[in-house]
């Protein structure tokens, strides 16, 4: 039902978007998902870089600069302003969840973590995800998740790395 809802949302907003910014529909509909180019970019930067972010910080930051396009989307003058904004905004979500899911495998026992996403509504909102390893020459393999949702057309993206710990 929620997935519907969204969707009847979304289909009224991006015709109305379009004529704002006077450009087609399929332009308007690139902008408005450039987020997952954003949520894919820092995916791999989090990845890259996890062994020197303080987690408790990099969520707090992520969540802090995710309102700066959030507000400044409303008054983008152009299609290439709301465009970046769109990025910026799939940048700061991505890395925050990706910090959080780390956060919880780290800080929190299996049973605990399970416990946070519990009340997601995996109903409404199916979610198709992909485990796996990534070996590293002479280290330990690194663990990853990935996670693409709804699972029959994806709008959001998550990828978390967990260093040296491959079972």
């Amino acid at each position: 039902m929620l997935l519907g809802k969204r969707r009847k949302v979304r289909e009224k907003r991006l015709p109305a978007l379009a004529r704002a910014y006077q450009v087609s529909p399929a332009a308007m509909g690139f902008a408005v998902n450039a987020s997952t180019i954003g949520m894919a970019i820092a995916g791999l930067a989090v990845a890259f870089f996890s062994r020197r972010i303080d987690r408790r910080w990099g969520i707090v930051t992520a969540l802090a600069l995710l309102a700066i396009p959030t507000a400044l989307l409303a008054v983008a003058p152009d299609l290439t302003t709301f465009t970046a904004l769109r990025i910026v905004q799939g940048l700061c979500m991505s890395s925050a969840f990706a910090l959080t899911l780390s956060y919880l495998g780290e800080q929190c026992s299996a049973e605990d973590a399970a416990g946070a996403f519990a009340g997601f509504p995996l109903s409404s909102v199916p979610v198709a995800g992909k485990t796996g390893t990534a070996e590293v020459a002479g280290k330990q393999p690194h663990s990853w998740f990935a996670a693409a949702a709804p699972a029959n057309q994806p709008e959001y993206v998550v990828v978390a790395v967990v260093e040296a710990e491959a079972e």
